[in-house]
C-alpha cells in the first residue's frame, strides 16, 4: 500500500477523534506550539509522548490536526502511523521538508532547519567541540559532606537538575544537539532551533552545556514531556500545559574562544549573554512554553547555604559542586573537580518476587518490592537491581524461599517517580521476615 493509499483508506475508516485526543491537542500540542511547527511538531510530540503509542491513536491525531487546518502537522502524524503499520518510510514524505513552514504567529522565529542523521562538520568550531564529539564533564559522588563544599571557597555550587544532558552547538546557519553519550539528539523544538541560529548570527558561534527538562504545572522537573503531562494529570490538572526548558550550566565555546581550557567561572560567565539574548528573543516572539535559562551559580557561603535550603524545600535531587579553577575535563576523570551531593531516602520494603537472569552464578536479576506493612506487602514499588553482591543475592534467595510470607530489606533511593515507583533504589541490607522485630 502506498502512503497516499494508506491515508485515503485510514481517513475513511477511522473513528472521529475522541475527547481524549481533543484534550491532548489542547494541553500538549497547542500549549507547546507544536501545531505551528509542521511535521517536525509531530516528531516532537511522538518523541515526548509517543512511547508505546498505537497507530490508531497516531491516526486520530492526524485527523484532529486536519480538522484544525494544520496539514503539515497532520502529514507528520500520517507518516508516523504509516511506519508503525507497515514498517516502511513514506516514499513521498521528505524529512528535510517537514519544518519548512514559517512560524506565522511568531515572526521573530525563523523557519526550521533541515535535519541530518550524520554529525555535520561546523568549520567555526574546534574538532573536540563538533556535534557528536563533545565529551561532557560528569560529576562523581562527593567524598566529603555537603557542609564542606558550602564552606570551601574553592567550589561553586549549582542545583542538580532532573532532566537529560544536552549540548547545543550553534552557528548562524546550523544548530545541533548532543546527549551525554555523544549521540546526536532530535531537536527539542524548532522554536529553539530558530532562536539559537539568530543568537549565533548576533554573537558568534557557541557551544552550551546544559540540561533539557520538562516542567509540570507545579514546576516539577521531568526528563520527558510525557512524564510532566502525567504528573499534571495525577495532580488534577490534565489540561495544564507542559513547559520545555533548556537549563544552561556553562558555555564551552563563545566569542571565538575555546573555553574548555579556561577556569570554570569563565565558562559560566560566558554563557550569560547567550542565554539572555536567546530568552529575550523568545519573549519578544511571544513564545510562552519554551525557556532558556542560566542555572543559578552559588559563589559565597551564604549563597551556597541558600541553594541547599532551596533544593531541600523544593524536593530536588541535590547539588553539583565545581572547583573554580578547573578546566573542562571530559567524563569522570576530573576526580574532585566536579562532585554531586544528593538527597537520599532509606526505606524498608518487602520482597514480592525475584526476577530471572541468564548470568552464571547469579540466583536472580533484580528484586521486586512493595510497601512494607505489618500484615504483609502493600502497593508495588518497582525493582531494586543494584547494591547486592553475589553473596547477598544467594542469602536473599535462600531467605525468600524459606519465608514465603515476605522478607523485609532496607533500600536507599532518590525519591519516587510519578507512578509511585522507587527512583534509583539500591539494596542496603536484609532486615528480616515480616513480623520479626529487627
Amino acid at each position: 500500500m502506498t502512503f497516499t493509499d494508506f491515508i485515503t483508506t485510514r481517513r475513511t475508516t477511522a473513528s472521529k477523534p475522541t475527547a481524549d485526543i481533543r484534550s491532548r491537542w489542547v494541553s500538549r500540542i497547542i500549549a507547546r506550539n507544536l501545531h505551528e511547527q509542521g511535521a517536525a511538531g509531530a516528531d516532537t510530540y511522538l518523541r515526548d509522548y509517543g512511547r508505546g503509542i498505537s497507530a490508531a491513536k497516531v491516526i486520530a491525531l492526524a485527523i484532529q490536526a486536519e480538522c484544525e487546518g494544520c496539514d503539515d502537522l497532520a502529514r507528520g502524524f500520517w507518516a508516523a502511523a504509516y511506519r508503525l503499520e507497515t514498517g516502511l518510510t513514506p516514499a513521498d514524505q521528505s524529512v528535510s521538508d517537514v519544518g519548512s513552514t514559517q512560524n506565522a504567529d511568531h515572526p521573530h522565529i525563523p523557519p526550521a532547519l533541515p535535519t541530518t542523521q550524520q554529525p555535520p562538520v561546523l568549520a567555526e568550531l574546534p574538532a573536540h567541540l563538533q556535534p557528536g564529539r563533545v565529551i561532557t564533564m560528569q560529576p562523581v559522588d562527593a567524598s566529603r559532606t555537603r557542609e564542606d563544599y558550602i564552606a570551601d571557597p574553592a567550589y561553586l555550587g549549582q542545583p542538580k537538575r532532573d532532566g537529560s544532558r544536552i549540548v547545543v552547538c550553534a552557528t548562524n546557519h546550523t544548530v545541533c544537539y548532543q546527549g551525554r553519550s555523544t549521540a546526536l539528539l532530535a531537536s527539542p523544538s524548532i522554536i529553539f532551533d530558530g532562536v539559537f541560529v539568530r543568537v549565533a548570527a548576533a554573537l558568534g558561534p557557541f557551544v552550551l552545556d546544559g540540561e533539557l527538562v520538562f516542567l509540570d504545572a507545579s514546576g516539577g522537573e521531568h526528563r520527558t514531556g510525557s512524564q510532566a503531562a502525567q504528573a499534571n494529570a495525577t495532580n488534577g490538572h490534565p489540561d495544564a500545559p507542559v513547559r520545555c526548558r533548556i537549563c544552561v550550566f556553562k558555555a564551552l565555546f563563545a566569542r571565538g574562544r575555546d573555553l574548555t581550557v579556561e577556569r570554570e567561572y569563565v565558562r559560566i560567565a560566558s554563557a550569560d549573554a547567550i542565554v539572555r539574548t536567546a530568552q529575550g528573543m523568545l519573549i519578544k516572539a511571544g513564545v510562552q512554553h519554551h525557556d532558556v535559562e542560566q542555572v543559578f551559580t552559588a559563589r559565597t557561603t551564604a549563597q551556597k547555604q541558600a541553594l541547599v535550603s532551596r533544593q531541600q524545600a523544593e524536593g530536588r535531587e541535590g547539588e553539583v559542586w565545581v572547583r573554580t579553577d578547573t578546566t573542562y575535563i571530559g567524563g569522570k576523570g576530573g576526580g574532585e573537580a566536579i562532585v554531586r551531593t544528593k538527597y537520599l531516602e532509606e526505606r524498608e520494603v518487602v520482597i514480592t518476587a525475584l526476577t530471572s537472569t541468564t548470568v552464571a552464578g547469579r540466583p536472580f536479576g533484580a528484586i521486586e518490592v512493595a510497601e512494607a506493612r505489618s500484615d504483609g506487602a502493600g502497593a508495588p514499588l518497582g525493582r531494586v537491581g543494584s547494591g547486592f553482591s553475589t553473596a547477598d543475592a544467594n542469602a536473599i534467595a535462600a531467605l525468600v524461599a524459606r519465608h514465603p510470607e515476605g522478607l523485609r530489606i532496607l533500600v536507599r533511593h532518590q525519591g519516587c517517580t510519578e507512578n509511585g515507583m522507587l527512583w534509583h533504589a539500591r539494596f542496603l541490607r536484609i532486615v528480616g521476615p515480616i513480623g520479626m522485630v529487627a
